[in-house]
């Protein structure tokens, strides 16, 4: 017959505390990425953290309780708190005074809710090269932030043709631009039909809040030719890409779709 492994109460509640913890993480990579609501988001994140800071406790484990407390504190600075705009402020003042893993990964995480995309994928570069030859590539640190750098790679788009709302990543484009191969976003309540990949023609993307671009063939404006930038927001009435540029001396422009392209690697 097989053995049955027993566990004391103190390593379930530390299997439980570590669980929730996980739990937390995930909901706030979740509001990160923009597939859940961020007020709902916001309470899950915290609702899981809390839980595990008290089973923490439960079992005498005080070092993770405060690195639990300081998680909770720090988030709801950042998505409770001030504006998201403030808070940025805030995390760039702290960034350049001590630049450290804990300051620059706030930094990048409220650059990210702000939509400023290309910023928060160079600090996150920054990050991980110095992480690699500090602590080497296989510590926890270098590790957590190699995820969230492949969080922020997924080019968010959604498809005009499918019109349910449905967020995919677009993976890179064929045929000289006009088609654009996308996959489906895995979210942890989604069963079947995980990361499908097909192709779809290019036409058919609307760009999410925060996809970097790099604008092409304009006429009127060509000094914005070759220049990149964040999108802000897409206007169904006037069928433009609203983009803030990543040169804080180019105004932002209202772009027309054909005049966009994802960026899938920024330029160095």
């Amino acid at each position: 017959p097989g053995t049955v492994q027993i566990f004391a109460p103190d390593q379930i509640a530390y299997l439980e505390a570590r669980t929730y913890e996980t739990l937390g993480i995930l909901a706030r990579s979740d509001i990160i990425r923009g597939l859940v609501d961020k007020d709902e988001g916001s309470k899950s994140v915290i609702n899981y953290l809390e839980k595990s800071s008290d089973l923490s406790s439960s079992i005498g484990d005080i070092e993770k309780v405060n690195h639990l407390q300081s998680m909770i504190v720090q988030f709801k600075q950042m998505f409770q708190g001030a504006s998201t705009r403030e808070s940025i402020t805030r995390c760039r003042q702290e960034y350049n005074q001590a630049p450290n893993h804990s300051t620059g990964l706030s930094l990048a995480m409220a650059l990210v809710v702000e939509y400023h995309s290309i910023e928060a994928e160079r600090v996150l570069t920054e990050l991980i090269t110095n992480s690699r030859q500090v602590y080497g590539r296989d510590h926890d640190d270098t590790k957590g932030l190699e995820k969230h750098f492949e969080q922020l790679l997924a080019r968010r788009v959604t498809l005009k043709s499918r019109g349910s709302g449905k967020l995919y990543q677009a993976l890179r484009y064929a045929d000289d631009g006009a088609k654009c191969a996308v996959q489906e976003l895995i979210t942890l309540d989604r069963k079947s039909e995980q990361g499908k990949t097909f192709t779809v023609n290019t036409d058919d993307l609307i760009l999410y809040p925060g996809v970097p671009v790099i604008c092409r063939g304009l006429k009127n404006d060509s000094h914005l030719n070759g220049k990149i930038g964040d999108v802000c927001e897409f206007n169904w009435e006037t069928d433009r890409y609203k983009v803030r540029f990543e040169d804080a001396n180019t105004k932002t422009g209202h772009i027309k779709p054909e005049n966009v392209q994802v960026l899938f690697a920024l330029p160095t």
